[in-house]
Formats: C-alpha cells, sequence, structure tokens
C-alpha cells in the first residue's frame, strides 16, 4: 500500500494528467523527491527477509501441520511467546 506523499505519489488510474503532475513533481522539486526517496526506504524495511520470513513462518508452519500436530504446534507457541515476554 502507498501512503500518498509520504513514501510515492499516487493517480487515478487512466488519468494521464494527474500523472503528468505527478511526474513533473518529481522532477522539479528536489524536497519532495528526497522525502519520497527516504520514505521508500524506511518502508521497505518491513519488508526485510529476517523480519518477514518468522512471521510468515508462524503463520504457514501450523496451517500445514495435520490436524493432530496443531494442539501441540500451539502449545510450543505459549511457552515461545511467553519467554519472549519475560
Amino acid at each position: 500500500m502507498v501512503d500518498q506523499g509520504k513514501y510515492g505519489l499516487l493517480y487515478d488510474m487512466g488519468n494521464i494528467g494527474q500523472l503528468v503532475d505527478r511526474l513533473r513533481a518529481l522532477l522539479e522539486d528536489d524536497a519532495l523527491r528526497a522525502r519520497l526517496i527516504a520514505g521508500g526506504r524506511t518502508r521497505s524495511e518491513t519488508f526485510e527477509q529476517e523480519r518477514v520470513l518468522p512471521a510468515l513462518e508462524a503463520c504457514l508452519v501450523p496451517a500445514a501441520a495435520p490436524a493432530s500436530d496443531r494442539a501441540s504446534l500451539r502449545a510450543v507457541d505459549a511457552v515461545d511467546q511467553h519467554r519472549v515476554a519475560e
């Protein structure tokens, strides 16, 4: 998702006038361009492998486990969460 003006510029699909205005703003406004670049870099950190993979694994492993194993996985997860909270 793009947050308008924070790390991207949006335009209505098919609205060439808006697209031209956004591109012109990027070309002419150094501060806007720098702000969007910095915002984009910050936003991209939320998608780094070290952050995404553990969350994805936490969702997929229990879902892929046979029903008989799900209870034991939930128990292990509860212990892990308790350790993090300490």
